[in-house]
């Protein structure tokens, strides 16, 4: 089967994913901290409507995430005590970061590879505040109207015109949607999300760039990146299929480019995702050396 356009020009594959997604979409993210704060605010089955319910359904969940945190937060601490003791009797030594016996260009590989792990991190969360941000609200007063009639948050298509007439059958909200305090929850997890991600990179870049011997600087990168997927890990070992689908029944946000308001790609959005490569290798080189310049 040949699937033709209005003026008989085969659709690319590309054409045909954009007219039934959109420009650009918008998904729900996956991932421990973005599991915690959407599936219990927006994923919601009605049946999950007890404190004794949500506790069976979610508990694990949450202590999962709860103990993703300290235990980052944890390896941080002494990451830092290790910094400090490798940092100190080396404090007259100005341009070089230990005493001698490790490779420049490879201690610069280990540090680029880190800062790139975690800025992916912290870029993941933005997506998912992105996704936050998109989520329409709706009063507290219309949950129990909700599951009265069965109705948790729902994914439609909705046909969108850009300025050419060309028709898109993007997907949207048909209804639900945070209240003002799954908004504050969702949003709690997103600063999470992003303060872990950021002190694990002050701290992890000394302990890097303090390692004493080539091999003691590639073990030391590992166990870095390790500590920084220590809440995927989770995430992996305890979400179940069923679990994880719950976030996939979750609406994804299609924008075209010329649409309605509602579904309208902003100019700025745009060009941020044609450039975004480019802003993303400089803010990689920029962290990098910032991380290189305040430790060596």
């Amino acid at each position: 089967m040949v699937l033709t356009s209005n003026n008989g020009a085969p659709y690319l594959k590309h054409d045909l994913l954009t007219r039934t997604k959109g420009n650009l979409v918008i998904s729900p993210p996956h991932g421990l901290y973005p599991a915690i704060a959407l599936i219990p605010t927006l994923g919601v089955l009605p049946q999950f409507d007890s404190l004794a319910s949500h506790a069976v359904g979610f508990g694990p969940m949450f202590l999962a995430s709860v103990g993703s945190v300290i235990a980052q937060i944890t390896a941080v601490y002494y990451i830092n005590m290790i910094g400090e003791e490798k940092e100190g009797p080396h404090e007259d030594t100005h341009g070089d970061c230990v005493p001698g016996s490790t490779s420049s260009p490879l201690r610069l590989v280990c540090l680029v590879v880190f800062v790139m792990v975690q800025l992916s991190e912290i870029k993941s969360a933005l997506e998912f505040l992105d996704y936050v941000f998109c989520v329409p609200s709706v009063p507290s007063s219309h949950v129990p109207i909700l599951r009265e009639k069965n109705v948790k948050l729902l994914a439609v298509k909705t046909l969108v015109k850009n300025d050419k007439g060309e028709e898109f059958r993007v997907e949207g909200f048909a209804a639900g949607g945070f209240t003002q305090l799954g908004r504050i929850w969702a949003l709690f997890w997103v600063l999470v999300d992003v303060v872990v991600n950021a002190v694990v990179l002050m701290y992890g870049s000394i302990f890097v760039l303090f390692s004493g011997t080539n091999e003691e600087l590639i073990l030391n990168a590992v166990a870095l990146n390790f500590i920084s997927k220590i809440d995927d890990t989770a995430y992996d070992f305890l979400i179940t299929r069923m679990v994880k689908g719950w976030i996939d029944e979750l609406p994804e946000v299609g924008l075209v480019v010329g649409g309605t308001n509602k579904h309208r790609v902003e100019r700025r959005r745009l060009v941020a995702q044609v450039i975004g490569q480019w802003v993303q290798i400089l803010v990689l080189v920029i962290v990098t050396l910032l991380c290189w310049r305040s430790v060596c």
